[in-house]
Parts: C-alpha cells; structure tokens; sequence
C-alpha cells in the first residue's frame, strides 16, 4: 500500500469521524459510509488508525440504519485482525475470549450473535452457546437464522415446546403464506418426536445394507435395515418400526415408507424419481428412523440419481419492449415506430424462423397511451387502440408475454415524469428524469423504497407485492384476449432495480413468489456465455439470490440468466455472430448448464436500441439495416443449430418442472360468502392455485405441503380448512393455530375456507333502494363477494379511514350467479 492510499483512508477516517461528531450535515453520511468501509481495507497495517475507522464505521451504520454494512465491517475486521484486537484507538486490550461464565456484550446484529455462538461452539462450550442464544434471539425478531439455530438447541435440549417456538417464529418471519422456511419443513419431523417424547438416543442401533447408491431415473433398488442386538430388541413389549423419511425435494422415495421390524430385519423399495442435480449437484438423503414410539435411531443413506435422457437445448427471447427514456420529448409518430411497429418487425422476423418472441412488457406503457388518450385526442385513442391490439394478437400467434416495470411511466406513480406538449403531439420528460443517472432513476425498487412501502406486505399498489398484483393484473387480462390459458411467467425490473442490499433482494423474490410469478430474472444482471461456467437457471438462494445455494432447503425462486455482452443485448456484431453462438452451445455441453436433460438459451434485447447504438435511424424499418439482419442471422442460426425458440411460460414451466424443490402453489382471489350481523362468522373461499405441471404430475405421489390462512386474519381467525374439488374437507396430518398440512395429490383442486368473526370480516348492511353496504375493518381493493346466494364478481371497494366500504346494486334477477 502507498503513501497515497494510506493518506486517503485517513482522510476518510477523520471525514466519518466529523460526521458522527456533528461538525458535518447528516446527509453527508450514505455517501462516505462505502469510502469509510473501503479505508478499513487501506489501514490494516495501522491497528490504532484502523481501530478509530472500525469506530467511526460503526457510529455511521447505527446512525443511517445500515445492519448489513455493520455485519461487513465486523466480517473484515475479524479477517484481518486475530485478538488481540484494539477495542479503542489508544487501547490494545485483547477482546474477551469466550469461556463460560463469560458475558458478552450485546451483539448488534443477528450475524454478529451466531458468530458468538459459533465461538463458543469451537470451544465445545454448548450449554453456553445455547443460553448466550436464547437470552439474546429477542433482539432480531426478524433474523430467520437465528431462531432456525436455536430451534437446534432446543430440539437438543429436548425442549418441543421452545422448538415450536422456533418454529412458528421462522414461518411468521417468512411472512407470506407460499414463502416457508424449507429448512423448518425439514426438521419438523424431529420437533415432532420431541414433542412425542422420542429420544434419539441410539437406542436401536442398526446397519443398513445398500447394494447399489448411483441410479437412474425411474429405477428402484432395495435396501435393508438390519438390528444389531436382536437380544435387547426382544426384551421391549411394544413393537418396533421403521420408517423411511424422503427428502425434501422428492427425489426419491421408499414404498412402503414405514413397516414393523420383524427378525430384526426390514426391507424397502427405493425408487429413484429426479436426478441429484436438482439437489445442487449432491447426491440425495433417506433418513431412516427406527424407533419404538419413545427412543429412536436415525441414520442417513444417501443416493447419486442420474437422467439418462439426452440434452436438448432450448432458447427464448426476452426483448424489454419500452419508450426511449432520457428523451426531452418524443412524437407521437415516433412512440408508434418503437412500440408498434418494430414489434411487428420483429414478430413477422420471429416467425420466419419459427420462433416465438418473449416481449418483456413495460407494462406502465400501456397505462401511459391511455392517459394520453383520456386528453390527447383521437390520434393517441387510435394509438392505444392499436398497441393493445397488436398485444393481443401477439398472444394469439403463439408469442409470449414478461413482465416489465418503469415506474416513472405509471401516470398513477408519484414519480411520473411525462407530460404532453400544448399540441397533444409529443410526450415531454421532467428534468428530473432527463438530468438522474440511469443508475439511480427510480424504475422500481428505488421508486417505491422513496415512498417508504417497499418492504410491506399488504397488496396496496406503492408496496413491491402490490405493485406485480397491478400489474399481473392489467397484463393477463389482455393476453386472455388472445389466448385463454395465458399467464405471466417471468418478471424483470426496469434496469434490474431490485435494490442494492441482500434484504431489499430478499424482499422482491418473496413478492415474486406471493404474486404467483414462477421465474425472476433481475439478480444475475446477465452473464457472458463464453465464460459462463454453471447452470443457465435454476433456483436461487432465499437470502443471497446471487448465488444458487448449496443446500435446497434454502432456495427461493427459478432465477433465469439472461445473455448479457458488451452491448446489452444480444445486437451483437453479426461478423462474430455465428462465433459467438458456438461459443454458447459449447459452454452449454458443461456438467452444470445442463438441467436435467435440457439446456437454456436466454437472449435479452431491447427494440428501441435496433439501430440506436449504431448510430444509425433508429425509426427506420429497413430490411438491410444492420440489427435487423443480425435479429434475422440470431435466430436462423439457432433454428440451424436444433434449438427450439419456445414461449417463455413454455421454457418456465419445463425448468419448474425439473428443478423446483417443492410445488408452487399460490392463493388466488378469494370469493367472500360475506354476512350479515346477526350470522357472526364470514367465510373466505381463498382457491390454491397449482402453477405448472409440476412435481405431483411428474412424480406419482402424494407431496406434503401446508398453507396458511392471510396475516390479516390470524387475530380473529374462528376456523380454517382445505376441501377438495368434491367439497370435502382434506385431512389434516398435522394442524396448529395457523398452519394446516396436508397431502397434495397431482391433479386434484383444492380450497382453503377462512372462516372469522364478522366484525373483523366483510359486513353487509341492506338498504332500502335495493342495494347493500358491504363494509370492511381491512383495506380490500376488490374482491368476489356472495350476498344473499349471489356472487357480485370483482366488487370495488374504496378505501376509508377505519377499513374500506364498497355498495352493490341487488341483480336478483340474474340467472346465472356467476355473471352477477
């Protein structure tokens, strides 16, 4: 390190340190807390100068509400320095070393805590570890990992009742009903031996007799569960089973999966049905527990799974079809050209090669057209007219619609930068898009986070989940048009605004998931295919979507990679272009860009770039421009090559398919069998949605999956059920206060029936002009609503200060309830 360097990071030091002391203004701190951080790397060979930045670093994450820049500060620190550890700038005091009896201080993160525990574990120091973690886990009520650790200690401890605690906190801090902690599910069995008082206590030792651990799809093999002391066996008066727990993920599974161990032997069937690569390339685990009801041994038998089926590549497009933005104004003639009619260049150039073309909507530009139109005369009427049109029809030829988002292009947005010019001709951008870097105008995240709503989780348009359902909605109820069975696969937010921080990551996948979208693609940012060296998709890590996991239990959404080079899209220079593509399909020949037997071509692009970037007429439709014949090349040289481009929900459903760990199941719109006063109980009939073809269907067994009735009515919940499509209430095998599990069958509908007390629910009051007030204590937008026998569809509610109020007109006449 030179002198420069080291003369820099103490003049960020002295700078953080002025801010903290208040010699500077407050909101000079986000902008030096990453040079601060970056001086605690600088000054590593000064401990009394790197303990003062450590200090100052530290002060500055407390004070601008920065948990995660505190848990790097600490992750670097403790990579540089081993104790002792300067506690002070004039001090050398070594830090406490962890020995029982010792009491820390309080740590400042959830990270922070299990480091501590971890310490103690290293030192074999366990009941310390435990009571350090349980007398400080009330400090992160929201830090899953936390309470997942110490739902281990209890089930240690042989404590079921704090277990359970544990428990239900992980699934309360999941916070939406599809989104459960896999990691919780795959423990449950062993909080419920605690709870039953079954030790693990090797009571039953046994071998287990695996003559083969490598299959292939589809086989099955059988392995034996032998007792090894048949004297001390013989002495216990209640039988002894076995039982053979499958993994999570189903990849394979034992038939019978429980049977009495006679002679001190039993037999099961293992049938291998997905190969480990959807396990992250680890092979699969059979616990077997052997147990008498009250002591138990658990062992582990693991499988490696192969799928025989050759590889098959497939690709789609993913074109992010959007207005130019950044433009001080654009014409009317000019918004046709990018919106309409390049798309249907490239719709009619699409299916020259048998293609379908993905449009990753900006759905706001809909939005946009229509308000124009509301003033702008017949010109935009026709326009809007004619986009939807044209939308509509693409669906119907077999192309594809995504999800995009811009939200300066909502009307309805408090950042909507557009106005129309005195003329109604032209469309004209504020200054504060026109002057923002592209990095920091707000597309979404950063739009909704400035309104203070991006982490919430009620469906109110300025929240993340809110916002998708908006949107979900406008879409799917155009592409219906067109196609019945159309649904949005794949969301991508304008500039991958998702955030900048783990949590903000975090919070989109579980937005994505609840609004019922299978595949996410903004994490990855695009990858180079020459240098791509792992899967193309798959499912990303619930906490650092970033990455793919190493362990299954820990994913969260389909992350699709999209093609990404030099310039942004797949627009590449035609003369490398074949090149370019055999890059691809060898990088595609790797062990980990194969998915089960099927290998993903992902193209990104953008139709107001075709010509742009060159400097060319971007508005020209001319066959011999040079984008539109490398559009034309790019797409004949994969139909050359073999490879199928697909509908994008064609592609998602094949990957979910093949890779999801469990099934994906959303809560659709609820009918509310709304009451009167004096009936006391409202029902809410929420239907489970089963999205994709799925594991039920590829794998012939029941899948054993719980769901969870809305937050909202967790208080003043009277009862919660499943019924199936006979009206019949499914078994619970298990059921608490706020969880019902039960087993998924391929193929069979099912229902989750709310039932609450009224006064919490929807109230009807019947007027005397032939119409009811329909009142709620909650914030509904819209909502199927039974009253009286009559179903009145997507009733609007306007939202009130102590709920939301909607009144409908009686149509008692109306013969089919439905259309009511």
């Amino acid at each position: 390190m030179d002198r420069g360097e080291i003369e820099e990071a103490r003049v960020y030091a002295n700078v953080g340190l002025d801010c903290v002391k208040g010699r500077k203004e407050q909101p000079v701190l986000p902008i030096i807390t990453p040079k601060i951080l970056r001086s605690l790397g600088l000054m590593h060979n000064s401990s009394d100068t790197f303990a003062k930045a450590i200090t100052v670093a530290l002060k500055v994450a407390k004070i601008t509400h920065q948990p995660e820049l505190a848990d790097a500060i600490y992750e670097l620190r403790d990579a540089i320095f081993t104790p002792p550890f300067p506690n002070t700038p004039n001090s050398s005091a070594s830090k406490p070393s962890p020995t029982v009896g010792n009491t820390f201080e309080l740590p400042n993160s959830g990270n922070e805590l299990l480091r501590r525990v971890e310490q103690l574990e290293q030192l074999a120091q366990f009941d310390a570890a435990g009571s350090y973690l349980k007398r400080n886990r009330h400090r992160f009520p929201v830090n899953e990992s936390v309470w997942a650790k110490s739902m281990e200690y209890s089930l240690r401890d042989s404590d079921p009742v704090d277990a359970q605690r544990c428990l239900d906190r992980c699934m309360v801090i999941s916070y939406t009903p599809w989104i459960y902690i896999p990691f919780c599910f795959s423990n449950r069995y062993t909080v419920e031996m605690v709870q039953k008082g079954i030790r693990d206590d090797n009571a039953f030792p046994f071998v287990i007799n695996q003559p083969r651990d490598c299959l292939i799809v589809g086989e099955t093999t059988e392995i034996s569960v032998l007792l090894s002391n048949l004297e001390n066996v013989s002495q216990f008066d209640t039988p002894i089973e076995a039982f053979a727990i499958s993994p999570f993920g189903y990849g394979v599974t034992a038939n019978p999966n429980r049977g009495r161990v006679r002679n001190g032997v039993l037999r099961f069937a293992v049938t291998a049905h997905r190969p480990d690569q959807v396990n992250q390339f680890t092979p699969w685990e059979l616990r077997i527990l052997v147990t008498d009801g009250v002591r138990s041994t658990v062992q582990t038998v693991t499988f490696s799974v192969t799928d025989p089926s050759p590889n098959q590549a497939i690709a789609i497009v993913t074109d992010d079809h959007e207005l130019q933005d950044g433009r001080a104004e654009t014409s009317i003639d000019e918004i046709k050209i990018t919106l309409v009619e390049k798309l249907k260049k490239c719709l009619r150039i699409a299916e020259e090669s048998e293609a379908s073309w993905g449009i990753c909507l900006e759905a706001n530009s809909i939005r946009l057209l229509d308000w124009a139109a509301s003033s702008g005369g017949p010109s935009w009427e026709k326009l809007a007219a004619q986009y939807r049109n044209l939308l509509i029809e693409a669906v119907s030829r077999g192309h594809d619609i995504g999800l995009h988002i811009h939200d300066f292009y909502d009307p309805e947005s408090p950042h909507f930068s557009l106005t129309l010019s005195k003329d109604c001709t032209k469309l004209r951008s504020s200054g504060e898009i026109l002057f923002t870097p592209v990095s920091e105008r707000p597309f979404w995240h950063r739009a909704l986070h400035k309104d203070g709503n991006s982490t919430s989780i009620e469906s109110h348009k300025r929240t993340k989940l809110g916002s998708l359902r908006r949107q979900l909605a406008l879409l799917e109820s155009l592409g219906r048009l067109g196609d019945p069975g159309f649904r949005v696969s794949l969301f991508r937010a304008g500039s991958y605004d998702i955030g900048d921080r783990p949590e903000h990551w975090r919070d989109t996948l579980f937005a994505v998931r609840e609004a019922g979208i299978l595949c996410d693609s903004n994490v990855t940012k695009g990858r180079f295919y020459h240098r791509f060296d792992r899967q193309t998709a798959g499912y990303c890590s619930l906490h650092n979507p970033k990455e793919f996991p190493q362990d299954l239990r820990r994913t969260a959404v389909l992350e699709i990679c999209p093609e990404y080079n030099t310039e942004g899209d797949f627009l590449a220079d035609s003369k490398v272009l074949e090149y370019y593509v055999a890059q691809k399909l060898s990088c595609l020949q790797q062990k980990r860009a194969q998915i089960s037997g099927t290998s993903l071509v992902t193209s990104i692009t953008h139709t107001k770039f075709i010509n742009f970037r060159r400097g060319l007429n971007e508005y020209s439709l001319d066959d011999s421009e040079e984008d539109w014949r490398t559009i034309r090349k790019h797409l004949q040289h994969l139909y050359r090559q073999n490879i199928p481009v697909v509908r994008i929900r064609d592609a998602v459903d094949k990957l979910v398919d093949q890779l999801s760990p469990e099934p994906v199941l959303i809560r659709g719109e609820a009918i509310i069998e709304a009451c009167t006063p004096e009936t006391n109980i409202c029902h809410f009939v929420y239907p489970l949605v089963y999205l994709g073809k799925g594991i039920p269907l590829n794998v012939s067994l029941p899948i054993y999956v719980a769901v969870r009735p809305p937050e909202w009515c967790l208080d003043h919940l009277v009862d919660f059920r499943v019924r199936n499509s006979d009206d019949q209430d499914v078994a619970a095998i298990v059921k608490t206060k706020d969880e019902i599990v039960f087993w998924l069958t391929g193929g069979a509908k099912f229902e989750l029936v709310v039932s609450v007390d009224a006064s919490e629910g929807i109230v009807v009051r019947h007027n005397k002009d032939n119409t009811s007030t329909l009142t709620s204590q909650k914030p509904y937008v819209r909502a199927h609503v039974s009253v009286d026998g009559v179903v009145y569809r997507n009733v609007r509610f306007v939202p009130t200060a102590n709920g939301a109020q909607a009144t409908i007109q009686h149509r008692h006449s109306c013969g089919n309830q439905e259309n009511c």
